[in-house]
């Protein structure tokens, strides 16, 4: 069946710009999908994505963003980012992109982040 909302919430993880979401995937959890904007303070997101990708983080990665330019294209390209939304964009689209990267039933997918000890 379907987890149900609670369910879910209680895997999520938020961040408040690109250098606290590092911290977070630097605690050593198991991370299988990250959405990023590309405007975030204090670190761009396609930043973030670089350093990720640098680390080994292997996780899949949705870009959402308002803003697109010819270096996010090269980024998403070049760092195997799973899906670009353009805002606005409709909340299903999203979540129906997210469960077809990351099965709800155990620890099937092979591309997940656990780093530790980011600084």
């Amino acid at each position: 069946g379907r987890a149900k909302p609670e369910v879910l919430a209680e895997l999520v993880e938020a961040a408040v710009n690109g250098k606290h979401a590092l911290q977070k995937v630097g605690t050593g959890k198991n991370f299988s999908l990250i959405l990023c904007d590309l405007k975030m303070p204090l670190m761009k997101g396609s930043d973030f994505i670089l350093e990720l990708r640098k680390l080994g983080c292997h996780a899949s990665i949705i870009i959402m963003t308002g803003y697109p330019d010819k270096d996010w294209i090269t980024t998403a390209a070049q760092n195997k980012i799973s899906a670009v939304f353009l805002k606005p964009f409709k909340m299903q689209d999203i979540f129906k992109k997210i469960s077809e990267l990351v099965p709800l039933h155990g620890n099937e997918n092979q591309n997940n982040c656990t780093l530790k000890n980011v600084a």
